[in-house]
């Protein structure tokens, strides 16, 4: 890779001098994207999926939040919107409530954002019928799911043994943050693919 670039003329005069030297190079026009390198470079670092709907247990018990509200500011810090950082909240009931929706309406709401998001992050270690539905419906929407769980918790068959989802398995927040860090990185966001950590 390399960048091409003509000072203090008119766009017409230097594209026709960045023609004339990429024929003195022998490359045609058609193999050049006409973007700086250094944007191409930005691009690439940025986050392939931008919106996440995080979720994790709300009403089957709450003892995980602060961890919750980590993922929430680590993805946070990366450049990802997550659509559902109430998640996090210390009192996200009271704050359901505060808002007044109804079953139906966090419903509805949890499905346009499911719809909107581009990366689904479960944290499945407390057992949950809503996470359950949401990684179901993710999973049936096509979307990229990781699926976060504790190494000292028997995860259901339904999510260990579903090919379609990442399993990240950890021992402490650390280790976890290092391992979603990769995963999200490293490895890139790669559509359904199962992995297993």
């Amino acid at each position: 890779m390399c960048e091409l670039e003509v000072e203090g003329q008119n766009p017409a005069t230097a594209a026709g001098a960045i023609l004339r030297k990429l024929g003195a190079l022998g490359v045609p026009a058609e193999a050049v994207i006409p973007e700086p390198v250094a944007a191409l470079v930005a691009a690439h670092l940025r986050p392939a999926a931008r919106k996440v709907y995080f979720c994790g247990s709300i009403r089957g018990g709450r003892s995980l939040q602060p961890l919750y509200a980590s993922i929430v500011d680590f993805l946070a810090q990366r450049g990802y919107d997550v659509l559902t950082s109430h998640v996090a909240a210390r009192d996200v009931i009271a704050e359901e409530q505060r808002e007044g929706g109804d079953a139906a309406q966090i419903y509805e709401r949890d499905i346009r954002w499911l719809l909107e998001c581009d990366l689904v992050i479960a944290e499945v270690s407390i057992p949950s019928l809503g996470v359950g539905v949401e990684v179901a419906t993710a999973q049936h929407l096509g979307k990229s799911i990781i699926c976060l769980c504790r190494t000292d918790v028997a995860l259901s068959a339904m999510i260990e043994g579903n090919p379609g989802l990442r399993v990240i398995r950890y021992g402490d927040e650390g280790e976890l943050m290092g391992l979603l860090s990769h995963e999200l990185t490293g490895t890139g966001e790669r559509g359904n693919a199962g992995t297993r950590s």
